[in-house]
């Protein structure tokens, strides 16, 4: 299996281009609305982990099975490092709120982050993506941050 060979840094990191083994099952896109849309509520909690700046929500699709679709917030965590959060479940869009599969909560700060995002962000999909496990499972450029 040959790999795909990229002209620049900013085309490897493209959030739709992560994926490089088995597209036909999995795509990672950023979140549309009717993603959200099932993931809406209006849960609140005091227990907040952490506040995500410049966030927006990825989702992990299997073509194969339209109930396993994955939603990933992403962002700035404390206004210092990029992150990642496990599945989320809930999304209160009335309190800025995020509620985790990990059983995590947390805010959201501002205005969502521009997409596409930029490649050093993509970059850091990638690298927790890879510590996960899963990146190297569907051939995702090995990234650190």
């Amino acid at each position: 299996m040959s790999k795909k060979l990229y002209s620049s840094i900013d085309e490897m990191f493209v959030l739709e281009n992560l994926i490089t083994q088995g597209r036909e099952y999995f795509d990672l896109r950023y979140s549309r609305a009717e993603d959200l849309a099932k993931l809406k509520g209006k849960r609140v909690g005091n227990n907040i982990k952490g506040e995500i700046s410049e966030w927006c929500f990825v989702t992990l699709t299997d073509k194969r099975n339209d109930d396993a679709d994955l939603t990933f917030l992403t962002g700035i965590k404390s206004g210092i490092t990029s992150t990642m959060t496990s599945d989320v479940v809930e999304y209160n869009p009335d309190r800025n709120l995020v509620f985790t599969k990990s059983g995590s909560i947390y805010y959201l700060s501002g205005e969502p982050a521009e997409v596409p995002l930029s490649a050093p962000r993509v970059a850091a999909i990638a690298a927790i993506m890879n510590q996960w496990g899963i990146g190297q499972m569907l051939g995702m450029p090995m990234a650190f941050f």
